[in-house]
């Protein structure tokens, strides 16, 4: 999945964060300033990135109300109506002209970041959302960042397919950082169970019942 950064100039740090979250999780993100070689047409290659993009994500700010390309940009890319704007909010502007119906979110850190990009993908894009979140879960190692990577899946928990249900319900029990932090149990995970009942195996549904209602009782390894 392909991602075009629109940003000034002037906000070239937080494209950079935006960027780095991206690659994370093996997105594609294109950074003017950075991918751009200086021998070539940047008029061209910039339509042509904006052509190609999946998503666009925009850096707004007053400096990204101020520069001659940015509205541009957003003009172009949302002409066909069909593609995800994420707009994040680097100080009070807001979302206006051609996305002004849209909420921003405020992104001030890599956490913020993270969590808008991921839960805009799961609304609009819930396989690949559900492909990235899991694979980060599989790897995570801190409560918190499990509880932040599950809860952009919980909106979703009703659209869920069978398979996709199963393959949460097993990340879940093998992995104690995802069953064991606190709002993934006392929250998430039992709603999860609840919504997607008709789709887990019972037993399966049962251990990670189990799990979550008496985890200060299940002893932990290394």
């Amino acid at each position: 999945m392909k991602f075009f950064i629109s940003h000034s100039t002037r906000d070239r740090l937080s494209a950079i964060a935006v960027k780095d979250v991206l690659t994370t999780f093996g997105f594609d993100g294109f950074l003017a300033h950075e991918d751009i070689v200086v021998s070539e047409q940047w008029r061209e290659r910039l339509l042509l990135e904006l052509e190609s993009a999946d998503v666009l994500i925009c850096l707004l700010s007053q400096y990204f109300l101020e520069s001659q390309w940015c509205g541009q940009e957003v003009g172009i890319f949302v002409a066909d109506g069909s593609r995800l704007v994420i707009p994040l909010r680097l100080d009070k502007t807001a979302p206006y002209g051609f996305i002004a119906h849209l909420q921003g979110v405020r992104a001030s850190s890599k956490i913020e970041i993270e969590t808008a990009v991921l839960f805009a993908l799961a609304q609009s894009h819930l396989s690949i959302a559900f492909s990235v979140i899991l694979s980060a879960l599989r790897k995570e190692h801190d409560f918190r960042r499990s509880e932040r990577l599950l809860a952009p899946l919980v909106p979703c928990f009703d659209r869920l397919a069978a398979g996709q249900a199963a393959e949460l319900c097993a990340v879940a029990i093998s992995h104690p950082i995802v069953w064991d932090a606190a709002q993934n149990a006392t929250e998430y995970l039992p709603q999860f169970i609840t919504r997607c009942s008709h789709l887990l195996d019972p037993q399966r549904a049962a251990v990670l019942r189990y799990q979550i209602t008496k985890r200060s009782l299940i002893p932990q390894t290394a």
